[in-house]
């Protein structure tokens, strides 16, 4: 029997923050040294990183009380198997 745990999708999901704030940090890093520091370029920063901080937030704040041992899921390989079996259990 093939068991994927819970905690793969935090996995995933903690390569995503990962790639994600390499490429905040890749566009801060580019504002203050491009000189590009206008107003526009500063406000959307913040947006995003009010956002990412909010989204931050809302993943802890929701995924506390998960229990992240139980599977995601649970493959029977047998009932595929079982599919080629004829009613006196010899295969086709």
């Amino acid at each position: 029997m093939l068991v994927i745990p819970l905690y793969t999708l935090l996995i995933i999901y903690a390569i995503f923050l990962f790639v994600f704030f390499t490429f905040f940090t890749i566009n801060i890093w580019h504002i203050f040294f491009t000189g590009t520091n206008s107003f526009n370029s500063f406000a959307v920063t913040f947006i995003v990183m009010a956002l990412s901080a909010f989204t931050l937030f809302g993943t802890w704040y929701f995924l506390q009380g998960v229990d992240w041992q139980q599977p995601l899921i649970t493959l029977n390989i047998e009932s595929v198997t079982g599919i080629f079996q004829s009613g006196s259990g010899e295969y086709f």
